[in-house]
């Protein structure tokens, strides 16, 4: 699915023989194949964000996930925002997933649009924030937004406490966590984290969506299918 749909967006032309050879790949075969193409044609870290699903490889580990979405009729709602999926809980597991792809896609946009890879290597999330800001990818508000964003990620590697006791804009993230769940009696918050993270991701999901392909050399991922069906 993940690589079939990749080869319909940037190389239509390799399809068939892609067809060709996908039927005796499953499971984990399946799994270390994607890796391998993806590390022959895009090198070893590589994010891809489909309609809804996302794959990323990072260091020859291959991660992929996805939510089938339909209306009450049954019609599939396209373009879903995978990075902050319906339902996500303020539990360790949703988060980590949350911050991992945040933190990833920031990292793989700032190389893709053209800052160069500093020369030792040492970049942090606010030094991508401002890079973001000055090239106008991001607005000043948004910009203050994302650095609490991974200022809640900082206290969620480091801290031994409760997901709900992170701190975000000055108050517990369970009590200003998403404004459908929040509890009115208690009063509103000024920020909601989810929504928070919903509007800057789906901002800046549309900068990556068009630039992603750039990952991607054809002629190596033509030359990784013909030694996959070699093998």
């Amino acid at each position: 699915m993940y690589l079939e749909s990749i080869l319909h967006d940037l190389a239509p032309n390799y399809l068939p023989r892609y067809k060709e050879i996908s039927g005796g790949i499953s499971g984990k075969k399946y799994r270390s194949v994607l890796a391998y193409v993806l590390s022959h044609s895009a090198g070893r870290e590589f994010l891809w964000f489909g309609e809804n699903w996302f794959l990323a490889n990072y260091g020859g580990v291959v991660s992929y996930a996805g939510v089938r979405l339909e209306t009450n009729t049954g019609t599939p709602i396209r373009g879903r925002n995978v990075i902050v999926r319906p339902g996500i809980a303020c539990e360790e597991r949703d988060l980590r997933q949350l911050f991992v792809l945040m933190e990833f896609m920031v990292e793989r946009l700032v190389r893709l649009l053209g800052k160069p890879k500093s020369a030792e290597d040492h970049e942090t999330n606010n030094e991508r924030i401002i890079w973001l800001r000055d090239e106008k990818y991001i607005e000043r508000k948004q910009k203050k937004v994302l650095r609490n964003i991974f200022d809640v990620r900082n206290q969620f590697a480091h801290s031994i406490n409760s997901a709900g006791l992170l701190r975000y804009y000055g108050a517990n993230l369970s009590d200003c966590y998403s404004v459908r769940n929040s509890d009115s009696s208690c009063g509103l918050a000024k920020h909601y984290f989810v929504d928070d993270v919903y509007n800057v991701s789906e901002h800046l999901l549309d900068k990556y969506r068009k630039v992603q392909g750039d990952q991607i050399d054809i002629v190596a991922l033509g030359e990784a299918l013909e030694i996959v069906a070699a093998s």
